[in-house]
């Protein structure tokens, strides 16, 4: 017994060093137990504001393009052999549906959607504009 509670202290210190590192966090569970996960990413407030920030001053579709949005939401396998999708924000929205147009002429095989995404309620007014015409 006394080898197995010199690895479970090993252990502890270890899962303590870990916890003070902040690579994983200590979450108590029922009747005294508890489990450790580890921390996706820490950022402070600060840190959060300025990204928020970063974020907010981008266009729609810089932040459509560089979260790289297509991949993100995938279609089955099934609708990817009949439909092309494009995600787009209100500045690129008129470029994109009229190559989208040209395309569904000259390929008849596909279906071709453009899906309009705002990030605010300004955008959305726009993009509501813009397809009302």
């Amino acid at each position: 017994m006394k080898v197995l509670n010199s690895k479970k202290e090993k252990l502890c210190k270890c899962a303590e060093k870990l916890i003070r590192d902040k690579i994983i966090y200590k979450k108590n569970l029922k009747d005294g137990a508890f489990l450790y996960s580890v921390h996706t990413g820490e950022m402070d407030a600060n840190q959060i504001e300025r990204r928020k920030t970063d974020f907010e001053n981008r266009t729609t579709s810089f932040l459509i393009n560089e979260g790289e949005l297509n991949k993100s939401i995938e279609l089955p396998h099934d609708l990817t052999l009949r439909f092309k999708v494009d995600y787009v924000g209100p500045t690129d929205f008129e470029q994109i549906a009229k190559r989208a147009i040209n395309e569904a002429q000259n390929n008849r095989r596909y279906f071709y959607a453009v899906v309009a995404i705002s990030k605010d309620v300004v955008e959305s007014v726009a993009m509501t504009k813009k397809l009302s015409l």
